[in-house]
């Protein structure tokens, strides 16, 4: 059985982030495969969301969500001199449709079961030193 550490303080529960290692001890003992297939299906699972990404494709996992390329849109610049340029104008900087962001979004199915499964609780990040 494997056992996330979770500190109940004053507070409420302080969460921390979940390691790598762990993420794959977990889906190995969830799935039943050694932890080496485990990694190399992690690896494969980040090599076609990246490809699919960069090509301009969505990826949907099942229950999860949904990773997409998001176009970069026109926008004023307001760091330097206030948005303006030497002459006063307004500094924009054109849409770059060959430049993407990547954005992840969840599916409502699973929101609401975290939301059903946290309710009532208080949720502090704890930060971890070691990396």
């Amino acid at each position: 059985m494997f056992l996330i550490t979770v500190i109940i303080g004053e507070k409420g529960i302080i969460m921390r982030e979940l390691k790598r290692d762990e993420l794959i001890s977990m889906l190995s003992i969830k799935s039943g495969v050694t932890k080496k297939e485990t990694e190399k299906i992690l690896k494969s699972l980040d090599f076609v969301v990246y490809n699919s990404i960069i090509r301009g494709f969505m990826v949907r996992i099942p229950g999860i969500g949904k990773f997409e390329p998001k176009p970069v849109k026109e926008r004023k610049e307001a760091r330097n001199y206030g948005g303006k340029d030497f002459l006063g104008n307004d500094i924009i900087i054109p849409p770059t449709p060959a430049f993407c962001r990547p954005s992840f979004s969840f599916v409502n199915q699973f929101k609401q079961k975290v939301k059903e499964a946290t309710t009532g609780r208080v949720y502090e990040r704890k930060e971890d030193k070691n990396g």
